[in-house]
């Protein structure tokens, strides 16, 4: 709710057409974000909310786990994908960050899509722990401009400090 609260009437509108587009979506996603922050706050407490591997393990979690929610409901992979990837992209849209957070959220959000299409079916006890290890494994970014080779694993900016 806070998100709708944000945001204003272009951006509401592209919310609502995006619905409307993917209306068997909607529900799952909410559903999916609702258990990606739980699941973040249990196994990393507020770390999640700053920029270090934690945050990387929410923002792969939240697209693995819309993905696989909206998988249930149409067992299409490629409409699936596609309407993970517009809603978090609109999502991180909404709420603009600087140019190095905004990289590392979208990086990190395809990463989890990347993660569910390789191995959509995964128990969450599975995927919690396979993630972990990832976001344990994820790379320091300093600079976005830098050319780096990190597709296949998680970005994060900063340690968090507990």
């Amino acid at each position: 709710m806070t998100v709708i609260r944000k945001a204003n009437m272009k951006e509401l509108w592209q919310l609502m057409l995006l619905g409307l587009r993917y209306p068997r979506f909607v529900f799952p996603t909410l559903n999916a974000t609702k258990k990606a922050l739980s699941i973040s706050q249990q196994y990393y407490g507020r770390a999640h909310s700053k920029n270090g591997p934690a945050n990387a393990f929410r923002h792969a979690i939240w697209n693995y786990l819309i993905a696989q929610y909206c998988y249930k409901k149409s067992r299409k992979m490629g409409k699936v994908l596609r309407w993970t990837k517009r809603i978090t992209d609109w999502h991180e849209k909404l709420f603009p960050n600087p140019e190095s957070d905004r990289f590392m959220d979208l990086h990190n959000n395809a990463f989890g899509r990347r993660f569910f299409e390789k191995s959509p079916e995964l128990p969450k006890t599975e995927l919690i722990t396979k993630l972990q290890e990832a976001a344990s494994n994820a790379v320091q970014i300093h600079d976005t401009r830098q050319d780096f080779n990190v597709k296949e694993s998680m970005v994060y900016l900063k340690k968090a400090e507990l």
